[in-house]
């Protein structure tokens, strides 16, 4: 089974390293936010809601295929010093990319990220 990828091209690669500079193009990403002060339990309550909604926990209640990279982000919360805002981020598949499914569930939106660079660390494929 394969997993659609968004779509990027690599800037600068360290192999040794397993690390690439990647340049994404504008892109749609289904995204769920959490407020916590551990990034462990950020990640599995966005998570779950971001599995919920691509098994079609939405508002045309289809399901939508898993797609990779997963993206997680992570700012001072504005609310407490106690707490950091983490944000995943699924890619939303091409097939889906003009018209995404409405998220139904409250934390759970819908995002246009803008043309983006990321590091990114790949744990996959390694011998």
């Amino acid at each position: 089974m394969s997993i659609e990828t968004a779509p990027y091209t690599v800037s600068k690669a360290w192999t040794q390293e397993k690390v690439e500079l990647r340049e994404y193009n504008s892109l749609r990403w289904v995204c769920a936010m959490s407020h916590e002060s551990s990034m462990d339990k950020a990640s599995k309550e966005c998570f779950w809601k971001l599995f919920r909604y691509i098994g079609g926990k939405n508002a045309q209640k289809v399901k939508v295929p898993m797609t990779a990279p997963v993206t997680i982000e992570s700012k001072p919360d504005n609310q407490s010093v106690m707490k950091r805002c983490f944000t995943m981020g699924f890619y939303i598949p091409e097939a889906f990319q003009s018209n995404p499914p409405a998220p139904t569930e409250d934390g759970v939106f819908i995002e246009t990220r803008p043309a983006m660079k990321v590091y990114c660390c790949s744990a996959l494929n390694s011998a």
